[in-house]
């Protein structure tokens, strides 16, 4: 089965992403050392007695069980204990507006919209969708005054957050503008409230993205907005991963306060010392006030009580008096002693109450607010002055960020009002063994960080830039820096923050002035530095990591390169190199993080055919010609020739894209694992926000694992043993070689860790060992290799190498690495040379050269005379051949590490689907490319290999192929972009190739050039 000779694309911005080749660094960078390969044999005995030892492997826990054994661990922190305050507030929610998107009309006569005409439906808050882009909406609602709420003397509309631009109308008057789409903010309406019926509109403008979009198509604009979002329940767009909608997404209500209310409540840990610093923002409104320089006495009262642990009274009430309050905000801060306080951990996530009431001289009895919150006890600092810097400490104690990217899933359940699912979410974070979170490119409800706070897992807060920064915005975004700060720094769970995802280099021509529509980058990180500073100045212990997948390093702080070496092929390092050990170029003398990495893996099934629209499934004629081409905005048909076969039907894609998916994950997750010096990492993607939402997930919309989740859990077990190949496949008889690897992100240091391996091939076991080892804490090292001699076989058979690791005789975990064992072939002949007769094979290495006429001449002689001819490794463009023009594509990722055997071709019939994937190179000693670029399928063409089309990704995709043959006359034209010499030393499937294509005993041509 094949798809279209062409197929169009749409435009996938990430995937340009991945194609940029950014090779403007400022500085210089360094290129850590490969991880060494161990010398030291480790024990290893012919069969399997030390493997039968081992005890085996318990099936993997039920979903179900393993989400149940989670909340049983947690359950103790989600108790609350403290007493809960009483409300001296006013209160009134307004869940329901009536709601249209502007219209003409209104441009010119907005009295249509604070009077109601037109057109309205009623909808429920939280209320979010499109358009994308730049629009306008309109909330109109009434409420009523009466004589409860009008005898406040401050009386506010209170929006915990609207997207984008917010303006808030009572009666006919603007009474607040707002900006940005995750903070909360309010109006003050007590001086335009009217007795009786009032009218609220609230005008919501969206706009356009600074970076532009290639996604959604919408011009460049103002929006201070990344790449997530919760999205909405429609295929086209709004289930889509990052659509820049618009609304009201949180909460609103009207609330009638005391002219002294506290407005803001924060408790920060003092490193080192037994007291906690509170600090409590008292806010002085009064429309009696005859002049804005008055002031009021003001006293606080404090107290502190266990919050999920029953401990009442840890601070008795403690009254204060503080300066007189006067207009607006006041911010005092006082220290409470708190001694032998119970750290929050993700282990123990302890938490606090803090109760705080204000009181006037007029009624020293009776507060005039109240409010409480939660808070945990902890320190989170990171090391800028050691060697290597960069290094994080929780509670003093060295720790590694393991975690995940969120994009909508949680925003999601907290907008559905569904704490259960919420809570679940987090669960099957901890289940995953992760004990971080990254809030991807935006900060969320406040609800989402109380319930990590109770769950413990630690939280990176995201800015929602990505990419550039407008120069109009620069001080915009410092102002929403500060309201992000604000709106997280009272949860422990919050360790650090981020401003941007993935900043791009800054064309500049001066001539066009192409580029000054952004800052530079020394003016972006000049704006890191006033960002900075008022995030400090909200809180001055936030650890803070400017930049999220850095394009143009090195920049300030932790250097953090994102790596999808395995989805968009060899994005941020070719995999050879990765697998190896290496790590992209960064800045010396750093811990380093990757924050993104990754692979696409389909829904399942089932929950295509309840959910996916229908244009989406198999038709009734053919159900054997679907392809996820038919998946709106699904990357797998652009991704799947570059690692996996292709597949027939949708079961069989659905089987393929999630192995895949698994494998790929479980590679690089062990690979980052491997060097030390990556303290954060970050899967992207854990839980999907929608069906076909942002298919990196590794579990669906609807909460189920695919097998990517599995294999992510063992990789990020915290102490960590697999296995490494020197080389992916063998021939009988030769010597296999393989790393252990112990890999911990425990504390302390770890004595006698049991490890039993074997290799396996087929159902035997070869040979089998173990030993126990030791591993310092927070180290990764390879504890020693297993070598053997495979043995014979006349078949090609599959083999694995695989590590248990055991704990008083029972088995804890247990990973493997593949290979294949061929059996031994014929050895090379020496060239029989060209003229023995007028059928032998001539071969050409063009060597990435166009052919002179003297090589164009040779081949078109000896084709026409009934010959065969082998052309390797032409040059990209057109080229004229025997048979008609050629057309030779680049790729614009990374070379291929994968090509497919086309399985109806006669000369490789039974060869492996996977045969060409990662061969080793004797030479280089690694993994390399096999080529970098594919003959177009034109007409006549007949597929040996098939490659990667779709040469920019961003056009049409076409059929491609690392090898193709047609027929010229009675002769035959084979052209072959691997080269297979380099490569048939230690990779059987290169000689069988070589044999296949008649070239092992070919003649070879050296045309002149």
């Amino acid at each position: 089965m094949t798809v279209p000779s062409t197929q169009p694309v749409e435009g996938d911005g990430f995937i340009a992403i991945a194609a940029r080749e950014e090779k403007d660094a400022r500085d210089a960078l360094v290129r850590l050392p490969a991880s060494p390969w161990p010398e030291n044999d480790l024990p290893l005995e012919p069969g399997r007695e030390a493997w039968a030892a081992a005890a085996e492997p318990e099936a993997a826990p039920a979903w179900d069980a393993l989400l149940a054994g989670q909340r049983e661990r947690v359950k103790p922190f989600l108790r609350n204990f403290a007493p809960e305050p009483a409300v001296l507030r006013t209160v009134r929610p307004i869940e329901r507006f009536f709601w249209r998107m502007e219209e003409e009309a209104d441009l010119t006569d907005f009295s249509r919209v604070l009077s109601g005409d037109g057109d309205w439906a009623e909808v429920t808050v939280p209320h979010f969708g499109g358009p994308t882009g730049r629009a306008t909406a309109y909330y109109r609602q009434t409420f009523v005054a009466d004589d409860a709420l009008l005898a406040r003397p401050s009386v506010a509309a209170c929006f915990d957050a609207v997207d984008y631009v917010a303006e808030v109308y009572l009666n006919g008057r603007l009474v607040v503008r707002h900006e940005g789409f995750f903070a909360p903010f309010e109006a003050e309406l007590r001086p335009y409230l009217v007795s009786g019926e009032n009218t609220l509109v609230v005008a919501v403008h969206n706009d356009g993205l600074h970076r532009g979009d290639g996604t959604f198509a919408h011009p460049i604009g103002e929006k201070v907005f990344a790449a997530t979002g919760p999205g909405w329940d429609e295929p086209g767009t709004g289930w889509h991963h990052c659509p820049p909608g618009m609304g009201i997404p949180q909460a609103v209500r009207i609330e009638g306060r005391d002219r002294l209310h506290l407005s803001d409540l924060f408790v920060r840990t003092l490193p080192g010392r037994d007291e906690v610093e509170v600090r409590v923002e008292v806010t002085y409104r009064d429309t009696a006030i005859p002049q804005l320089g008055a002031f009021t006495p003001c006293t606080l009262e404090l107290s502190v009580d266990g919050g999920n642990f029953d401990s009442p009274g840890v601070v008795p009430p403690k009254r204060i008096e503080v300066r007189d309050a006067g207009p607006n905000a006041n911010e005092y801060r006082i220290k409470l002693p708190l001694p032998d306080a119970r750290l929050w951990s993700p282990d123990t996530p302890w938490l606090y109450r803090l109760t705080a009431r204000v009181f006037d001289d007029e009624h020293r009895d009776a507060p005039c607010d109240v409010r409480a919150i939660d808070f945990g006890v902890r320190t989170f600092t990171q090391d800028l002055d050691g060697e290597p810097r960069g290094r994080f400490y929780l509670n003093g104690h060295e720790v590694r960020l393991r975690g995940a990217n969120t994009m909508g899933h949680e925003q999601q359940a907290v907008m559905a009002g569904d704490d259960g699912l919420l809570l679940k979410d987090l669960l099957i974070a901890k289940a995953a063994n992760l004990n971080y979170l990254r809030l991807t490119q935006r900060p969320v409800q406040r609800r989402v960080y109380e319930m990590a706070d109770r769950v413990g897992l630690m939280i990176q807060s995201d800015l929602p830039l990505f990419g550039y920064l407008r120069r109009p915005q620069a001080c915009e975004v410092i102002r929403q820096a500060a309201e992000m700060e604000r709106l997280v720094r009272r949860h422990p769970c919050v360790v650090q923050c981020s401003y941007i995802n993935e900043p791009f280099p800054t064309p500049e021509d001066p001539e066009t002035g192409e580029g000054t529509r952004q800052l530079t980058r020394p003016e972006l990180e000049s704006t890191f530095v006033a960002m900075t500073q008022v995030v400090r100045h909200a809180n001055p212990e936030r650890v803070v990591k400017p930049m999220d997948g850095d394009y143009h390093p090195p920049g300030p702080g932790q250097p953090d390169n994102h790596c999808y070496t395995l989805w968009y092929n060899g994005h941020g390092l070719a995999f050879h190199e990765f697998y190896a050990g290496r790590w992209q170029p960064t800045k010396p003398g750093w811990m380093m993080a990757c924050n993104e990495y990754g692979a696409e893996g389909l829904d399942h099934v089932d929950l295509m055919r309840r959910r996916y629209p229908e244009g989406w499934l198999p038709g009734d004629a053919d159900p054997a010609a679907w392809t996820p081409w038919q998946v709106h905005r699904s990357q797998t048909p652009k991704m799947q020739p570059m690692f996996f076969p292709r597949p027939t039907g949708i079961e069989a894609w659905v089987e393929a894209s999630q192995s895949w998916q698994a494998e790929a994950v479980r590679l690089m997750s062990e690979g980052l694992r491997r060097i030390e010096r990556i303290n954060t990492t970050a899967i992207h993607l854990l839980i999907d926000a929608w069906p076909a939402g942002w298919m990196k997930a590794l579990v669906d919309c609807e909460r189920n694992p695919k097998p990517a989740f599995w294999a992510y859990r063992e990789a990020m077990t915290p102490l960590n043993a697999h296995p490494t190949l020197e080389r992916k496949s063998y021939t009988s008889g030769e010597t296999l070689d393989a790393a252990v690897w112990l890999c911990s992100d425990l504390a302390e240091d770890t004595a006698d860790v049991e490890l039993v391996y074997a290799v396996t091939v087929g159902d035997e076991t070869v040979a089998s060992g173990s030993v126990c080892s030791g591993i310092d804490a927070l180290r990764s090292r390879a504890i020693g290799a297993v070598r053997c001699v495979l043995p014979e076989s006349d078949e090609i058979r599959r083999g694995a190498v695989r590590v248990r690791r055991v704990v008083e005789g029972r088995y804890v975990s247990e990973t493997s690495e593949s290979f294949t064992l061929w059996p031994v072939c014929p050895p090379r002949g020496s060239g029989r040379g060209v003229d023995e007769g007028p059928t032998a094979t001539l071969r050409i290495h063009a060597d990435g050269r166009p052919l002179d006429a003297q090589a164009h001449g040779s081949l078109e002689t000896h084709i026409r005379r009934g010959g065969t001819a082998v052309v390797f490794g032409l040059p990209e463009g057109t080229h004229e051949l025997p048979g008609g023009p050629v057309s030779v594509a680049s790729f614009s990722l990374g070379g291929a590490v994968f090509v497919e055997p086309a399985a109806d071709h006669p000369a490789i019939a039974g060869l492996p689907a996977d045969a060409c994937f990662a061969w080793h190179h004797p030479d280089q000693g690694v993994f390399a490319e096999l080529c970098r670029t594919v003959v177009r399928d034109d007409a006549g063409w007949s597929p040996i290999l098939r490659g990667v089309g779709g040469a920019f990704w961003q056009g049409e995709y076409f059929e491609a192929y690392a090898a193709a043959e047609r027929r010229v006359g009675a002769g035959r034209l084979i052209l072959c972009q691997v080269d297979l010499d380099q490569f048939a030393a230690t990779n059987p499937a290169a000689r069988r190739l070589n044999a296949a294509l008649g070239v092992e005993h070919a003649a070879t041509a050296s045309p002149a050039f």
